[in-house]
């Protein structure tokens, strides 16, 4: 997944804030949130990210497992990110929780 151009992020102590500049939303992101992105531009996978936000914020990983996909799915069907062949497709893997 990527970042799709039309999108400006700013990183403050609080979190961070999302702009989506075409659709003139603005969205508030809580400091996990706000490094899930960091990480995302920076080129990690999504296996990266969430080895990355368990070490960082001391959680469970199977608790990041879900959260960091419910995020990314949100921000999938926001428009804030892209899959890696370009699509906005609200398409992502279901966490097998059963």
């Amino acid at each position: 997944m990527e970042i799709r151009e039309h999108i400006r992020t700013t990183k403050c102590q609080e979190g961070g804030v999302v702009l989506d500049v075409v659709q003139g939303k603005m969205y508030g992101l809580n400091p996990v949130a706000s490094r899930i992105l960091e990480l995302l531009s920076s080129g990690l996978t999504e296996t990266q990210i969430k080895s990355e936000i368990s070490r960082q914020f001391t959680v469970d990983i199977e608790i990041v497992d879900r959260d960091v996909d419910q995020f990314l799915h949100t921000l999938l069907e926001l428009q804030v990110v892209s899959s890696v062949d370009g699509s906005s497709s609200t398409q992502i893997k279901e966490s097998s929780s059963q």
